[in-house]
């Protein structure tokens, strides 16, 4: 299936969004795109301010930009910073050597601020590895091999990333999991207000 362009896949601030979660996949989706190519740049260059949300109606790849900064800036100023560590972690796309480098920081940065306090006897390696599955990334390897080589049964891999059902909070990736569930629920209040998304 063929990469679809900015201007099919453009960002309405003017029709409301069904979930924040839409919002924040678009969002990180038009950050990780190009504006213009590059050979028509110097062809493209056009004066003006960026508009307010109200205001665009367009499918100008610098108005779709525009609009995906706006969004991101309203997520920051209403997150703590480990609720936006989590949403910037699983959502961002690493199309480009810099959003690379930025994912696997944030890939580093939960483990140091979220599972190593949260999980501090879970081996290293395994944890990162496992984070970084959940962050969109191919595991470097299967649970199969990790529970030979950490000679441990799949069941207590399973129960150090989710718990159990008993007490499921125990799991590290559980704990990943929820902070970007109370994220979202955080965003939903103000984008509703903000009538960002749908009643």
């Amino acid at each position: 299936m063929g990469k679809t362009g900015i201007a099919e896949q453009a960002i309405n601030l003017d029709a409301p969004y069904r979930y924040p979660e839409q919002a924040i996949r678009e969002a990180y989706r038009v950050e990780s795109e190009s504006i213009v190519k590059v050979s028509s740049y110097f062809a493209q260059l056009r004066g003006g301010t960026v508009r307010l949300p109200g205001e665009v109606r367009s499918s100008d790849p610098y108005d779709i930009h525009a609009q995906s900064a706006m969004l991101l800036h309203f997520f920051e100023q209403r997150l703590s910073p480990e609720q936006m560590l989590v949403i910037r972690a699983k959502n961002t796309k690493p199309t480009t050597p810099m959003l690379e480098m930025r994912k696997r920081a944030d890939a580093a940065l939960l483990y140091e601020y979220i599972v190593h306090q949260h999980s501090p006897d879970v081996p290293r390696r395994y944890a990162e590895d496992a984070i970084c599955g959940w962050i969109g990334y191919r595991r470097h390897h299967r649970e199969s091999w990790w529970a030979r080589h950490l000679k441990k049964d799949e069941k207590t891999l399973y129960r150090w990333r989710w718990g159990t059902k008993e007490v499921p909070k125990k799991g590290f990736l559980s704990a990943v999991y929820n902070l970007h569930l109370d994220a979202v629920s955080v965003l939903t209040i103000p984008m509703r207000e903000a009538g960002l998304i749908r009643e």
